[in-house]
């Protein structure tokens, strides 16, 4: 046998064995980062109702800790505010509500949320004085 063609077929063995190797050992892609434009695209508009009973002196909604609404002694009830918020079939609303002195008693809360194009879901909360608590909407 020619010694460059046996030369040339232990370099094309070699290589055809060494390119697993290489494909198992590269390091791994970066995926891309989700841009600011792309968060942008996930968020939908949901309609939000907030009934309470009682005079509150001021009511903060957050979401993951970002505060979406913040009123400031709201006297009509209901209030309706445009959220945006992102599309998920579970969204978990902190709300903070504080009632005036003269509110006496349970005093209720009410938080109705309406996705674009999904049927409407309430979820209420009774406290005195003061509440903290997580309204879960499941679709």
């Amino acid at each position: 046998m020619n010694p460059v063609l046996k030369v040339s077929l232990t370099a094309v063995g070699i290589v055809a064995a060494g390119l697993p190797l290489l494909w198992l050992t590269a390091p791994p892609s970066r995926e891309a980062q989700p841009t600011e434009q792309d968060v942008q695209e996930t968020l939908q508009s949901v309609y939000a109702t907030l009934r309470f009973s009682g005079t509150p002196q001021h009511i903060i909604i957050r979401y993951q800790g970002k505060t979406l609404a913040e009123l400031s002694s709201p006297e009509l009830s209901p209030q309706e505010l445009l959220l945006q918020l992102p599309v998920e079939n579970t969204i978990e609303l902190e709300a903070e509500v504080c009632w005036s002195e003269a509110s006496t008693g349970a005093q209720a809360f009410t938080i109705t949320l309406e996705p674009i194009g999904k049927e409407a879901r309430s979820e209420t909360c009774w406290a005195e004085g003061e509440m903290h608590d997580v309204f879960v909407f499941t679709w």
